[in-house]
């Protein structure tokens, strides 16, 4: 039976709300979300909108910062310059299939 999913809200202070928990939660324990495949979605308190991308993105902001760093500058320059790209989304999908075989 798959979990259920975990709603997280972003409130304006920029504090996160577990609902299922019933307490505020840090970056870091979404972390442990994502590394323990926990399905979860975060979303903007006042509009309900789906904000977990740029949250996922703030943790690996986070930790490219303070840590032995994933990404070059000159691997993120090539992928900033692959948006619009007529072809994105096979590049979308290849690095989705390298990422799988490395599980």
């Amino acid at each position: 039976m798959p979990a259920e999913m975990r709603i997280i809200r972003k409130y304006p202070n920029r504090r996160l709300y577990d609902t299922h928990a019933s307490r505020y939660v840090t970056l870091d324990e979404i972390l442990q979300l994502v590394r323990n495949h926990t399905p979860f979605q975060v979303e903007d308190s006042r509009t309900k909108k789906d904000i977990t991308r740029s949250i996922l993105f703030q943790i690996i902001a986070e930790r490219e910062d303070n840590g032995d760093p994933i990404f070059s500058v000159d691997l993120l320059t090539k992928i900033i310059r692959l948006y619009g790209h007529p072809t994105q989304q096979n590049i979308v999908h290849y690095i989705e299939h390298l990422t799988h075989s490395f599980r």
